[in-house]
């Protein structure tokens, strides 16, 4: 990381050129580490309320991220055979294929991917359990998740190997 790069003072929290590699930025107390995925790291949100989705799609463009969103898993997968996240923030709860098995099979066929899962239902709980017995473990954040809590998760497993 390039430690050169962090300024305070661009409060819309865009860096620019847009060639830089690394950047270190501070937007209302939340420092945000950008590194593997070029300028703007790719972020697919799967949330089935669009409404939900959409607006997760503009807090993360507006803080230095290239968001999408899907409605389904079924339609996260198809994206993501022409455009690949660095991080996919899936919702537990989907119609028909749920978060859970979709970050399990994301996991085996794309590895590189992060995987980050939200729910508002108490059903998560035992789904993320199931699937811990089978040695897939996964990043849990209870609906309503706060902005910052968002930001500092996705930053995080940005960083991590």
């Amino acid at each position: 990381m390039n430690e050169a790069q962090f300024d305070m003072r661009q409060p819309s929290c865009r860096f620019s050129p847009p060639s830089i590699e690394g950047c270190k930025r501070a937007h209302r107390g939340i420092i945000v580490y950008h590194t593997a995925s070029g300028p703007f790291p790719k972020l697919l949100i799967v949330d089935d309320e669009k409404m939900i989705a959409e607006s997760l799609v503009a807090i993360f463009n507006r803080n230095g991220y290239e968001a999408r969103s899907a409605f389904s898993a079924e339609e996260a997968l198809e994206l993501i055979t022409e455009w690949e996240p660095a991080i996919a923030l899936l919702d537990v709860v989907l119609p028909a294929m749920n978060g859970v098995d979709l970050g399990i099979l994301l996991r085996a066929t794309r590895p590189s991917i992060k995987i980050l899962l939200i729910s508002g239902q108490i059903v998560a709980g035992d789904l993320v359990g199931g699937a811990s017995k089978f040695g897939h473990t996964f990043e849990i954040l209870a609906k309503p998740v706060p902005v910052p809590d968002l930001l500092n998760s996705a930053s995080r497993l940005l960083s991590s190997n």
